[in-house]
């Protein structure tokens, strides 16, 4: 029995698009991640502020110019991360495609090899790119939630490809570590929206 058609076709769209991101489908390259966009911080075109009657340390053209920086990095690591969560949505969708296939077939297991180990290797290119980011400060949560679901995602690709010594996938453990990273997937994307 073969992978349905339908299924074939989701799969199919949302792997050239993952690969497309990847750097290895067609006009390749670049990284998931993409790099940090280049921007002058507003503060440094700004004349500095006018003179105040008390002093106060948050007025000073220093103090605007490292908020407007801080800014900028908190804008930066968010559209970094919403890259991250784009782009996990998209693989733990063909996770979920091939874990029901599983679930009804068990003995496709072998069929679903090279689209569950393409899905693990998106996922960990995902991880290499995003866990060396320092999060700025206020965004650590967010980091820690988008490292968990990744890495619980990883564990449900591997679920889903056949044991070595048995042949078979293990259908429940999938189960059981897609709905954990999805807890993490979906406590990301509320700090996202806050």
């Amino acid at each position: 029995m073969g992978i349905s058609g339908a299924f074939a076709s989701v799969v199919a769209a949302v792997l050239l698009a993952a690969a497309c991101q990847a750097g290895s489908g067609p006009g390749g390259g670049a990284p998931i991640i993409a790099p940090a966009p280049t921007e002058t911080p507003a503060a440094t075109a700004r004349p500095p502020a006018a003179p105040s009657t008390t002093p106060s340390v948050a007025n000073t053209p220093m103090a605007t110019s490292r908020s407007a920086d801080a800014e900028a990095e908190i804008k930066v690591y968010r559209a970094r991360a919403n890259q991250v969560v784009a782009t996990m949505t998209d693989v733990t969708r063909i996770l979920s495609f091939a874990g029901l296939d599983l679930f009804s077939r068990p003995e496709n297991a072998a069929q679903f090899r090279d689209l569950v180990e393409g899905a693990k290797e998106t996922l960990e290119l995902i991880r290499s790119e995003f866990e060396p980011l320092d999060p700025p400060p206020g965004l650590e949560e967010l980091r820690q939630h988008l490292l968990d679901a990744l890495n619980l995602y990883g564990e449900a690709a591997s679920a889903l490809l056949p044991d070595a010594a048995t042949g078979e996938a293990d259908p429940q453990r999938f189960q059981g570590l897609m709905k954990e990273g999805g807890k993490h997937s979906h406590a990301a994307i509320g700090e996202l929206l806050n």
